[in-house]
């Protein structure tokens, strides 16, 4: 069945609403409350028409309208209570009576409502939770493929399962409601009611066209929105460069023009929905009208007998008015919705995505050697091969430097040994076991790595040496810090180690901020260390402050070291040459200086120009 309800849905939107239905069946109990709640509010609604009905035949001396259909047991008991009554007396019973049918129907309106309210807010959550592990769980190569603030607006639009949830229980509601009315109506009369169908299908139809507009508003809008949150992320995080290039309002005027972009069709939007309500209302009022009109003409001579079908029949059609509503809004709000439901279930979907690797062996330290072995690589959707043959060995306890020129691949080499790109031919090895069958968890805790630009956060010196460290200890932290000779100045510094560095670490310098990225490196006690370029853009002092960490670390870690500065890699065990992609050199650095190759050439220029 919801299949045939979502058969012309777009698939992506369709794997979103199924998500919906799932999810919400999680909380049956809640689910239950709602449906439960709505069939008594029906009910009770149905039931204040008929009792408002009867009221008036009785006010009027016309017989009971609509008790043909009661059984004859039903009928001649009530005939025998409620026969000594007056009809004033009558009038006023079934009033009030009416009076409390409607308080009870507002009551379990208002609960169906507020369990609504509880349904949507857990699928909110949900929605957001399983947007933010999907992010989470991709590949670093699959989140790489998305522009900034993608993900963040799809985490955030995320909530659209809450706005599905209450978009069904509105309607659901209305649909109990409607089945009331029309028992009630039927009960009245057959035409009449009919006659009311076909209005309402008119209307239905005549929906249609606003429906497709608000598609192809709601497309635009949401198109917009994601070139917004890009560009407001992007910009945001670049205020030096921005302000060094005078480009503020070159950022300004895109950002405004992506924000023009949303808002103008989400204006168009709100203007077509709000045509809709008082078209509603004239609509109500003039078939109201139109029926009592009608009904007057068909009645002739019993005219007066017939006061009491019309009212019931008038209060019923005008109180249809905000069930059909309810549907219209249905079918409009879906309409803008469902651009984003199908832009986040295409984007939750398993489907042509990498992951991070789940399972494998466990590991807890390197015992012999890492080896690569006849590697290749190109990233996807190239066809370049980045790397090329590519074989050395990283010997436990032995510092290794990948040295070459910019763009020779030592960095994406870095990136397959993290696991962050698989080879597209080839094995790294790791003690004789092939990388991709070890648990890439259990991997990543015992590497430590410094990139050559640091990211801290806008927290603690200590929140940022723990970071995704919970159980570490401040003892752990100064033991890191004092490794990575980073402890001197931040007990200098106003607050220690309690001190908020700023976004991206702006209160401190560069040097600093290296040191503290190796002391995050190594609060873990790694025992494969990283160093991508870790040294490049420090003064002097900063960069003898990181080789004397290093070399008071040799043979108690195994390290990579890559550097385009060749005086940082003199004491390396080993020293390997890429340059093109491709392995040109390897030996020591002695070794190196004297075969007069590519190593040789680059020492000298660094030499000359330091001179």
């Amino acid at each position: 069945m919801f299949h045939r309800l979502t058969v012309n849905v777009e698939p992506n939107a369709r794997y979103m609403l199924t998500l919906a239905v799932k999810l919400m069946l999680k909380r049956r109990l809640l689910l239950t409350g709602v449906i439960v709640a709505g069939i008594a509010a029906a009910t009770f609604e149905g039931g204040t028409m008929g009792l408002l009905g009867v009221a008036v035949a009785v006010l009027v001396g016309e017989q009971v309208i609509g008790t043909g259909w009661m059984p004859d047991w039903f009928s001649s008991r009530t005939e025998s209570i409620l026969g000594g009554v007056s009809n004033e007396g009558l009038f006023l019973f079934l009033v009030g009576l009416a009076i409390f049918a409607q308080v009870l129907k507002s009551a379990f309106t208002y609960a169906s409502q507020v369990m609504e309210l509880y349904l949507a807010t857990e699928m909110s959550r949900d929605g957001r939770r399983l947007a933010t592990a999907q992010v989470m769980s991709l590949a670093y190569s699959e989140v790489n493929k998305y522009p900034p603030g993608r993900t963040a607006i799809l985490i955030d639009q995320a909530e659209v399962v809450a706005e599905a949830v209450n978009q069904v229980s509105s309607l659901s509601r209305a649909g109990l409601m409607l089945v009331a009315y029309a028992i009630v109506m039927l009960t009245l009369s057959v035409k009449m009611t009919m006659a009311t169908v076909a209005v309402v299908f008119i209307l239905w139809v005549a929906l249609t066209k606003v429906v497709k507009r608000l598609r192809v508003l709601s497309d635009r809008v949401t198109s917009a929105r994601i070139d917004l949150w890009r560009w407001t992320i992007e910009y945001l995080n670049a205020p030096r460069l921005l302000r060094l290039l005078n480009g503020t309002m070159y950022a300004e005027q895109l950002i405004n023009k992506a924000r023009d972009d949303q808002i103008f069709p989400e204006r168009t939007s709100n203007v077509i929905l709000s045509a809709i309500k008082p078209a509603m209302e004239v609509i109500t009022i003039f078939g109201a009208g139109l029926f009592l009109i009608l009904g007057y003409l068909f009645s002739g001579s019993g005219a007066v007998s017939a006061i009491p079908t019309l009212f019931v029949f008038v209060l019923v059609f005008y109180r249809l008015k905000p069930q059909i509503t309810a549907f219209n809004d249905f079918r409009l709000k879906m309409a803008q919705i469902l651009p984003t439901m199908e832009l986040l279930g295409k984007f939750l979907q398993h489907n042509g995505k990498e992951f991070v690797r789940v399972g494998g062996r466990s590991f807890d330290s390197l015992r012999q050697k890492i080896e690569f072995r006849n590697v290749y690589f190109r990233y996807p959707d190239s066809d370049t091969e980045i790397l090329k043959d590519i074989s050395f060995i990283l010997p436990v306890g032995e510092t290794v430097a990948l040295v070459g020129r910019s763009g020779g691949g030592k960095s994406t080499t870095a990136d397959l040994l993290l696991g962050l790109y698989e080879p597209t031919k080839g094995k790294i090895l790791v003690d004789g076991d092939n990388l991709s069958t070890i648990n890439q968890s259990d991997w990543i805790q015992k590497i430590g790595v410094v990139d050559q630009e640091v990211f801290l956060l806008n927290a603690s010196v200590a929140d940022n040496i723990s970071f995704a460290r919970p159980d570490v200890t401040r003892a752990a932290i100064e033991d890191a810090s004092r490794i990575a000779h980073a402890h001197e100045f931040i007990i200098d510094l106003e607050e220690g180690y309690d001190i908020v560095v700023g976004e991206r670490g702006y209160k401190l310098s560069g040097g600093q901020q290296q040191r503290i990225a190796l002391a995050r490196a190594l609060v873990g006690d790694p025992s494969i260390l990283i160093l991508d370029e870790a040294t490049s853009s420090l003064d002097t002092i900063s960069e003898r402050l990181i080789q004397k960490a290093l070399e008071e670390m040799r043979n108690t870690r195994t390290i990579l070291v890559i550097a385009h500065r060749l005086s940082t890699v003199v004491d390396a065990d080993f020293i390997i040459v890429l340059d093109e992609g491709e392995v040109k050199e390897k030996g020591s650095q002695t070794e190196l200086v004297e075969k007069n190759g590519l190593f040789s050439r680059l020492w000298n220029m660094q030499a000359n120009s330091i001179g």
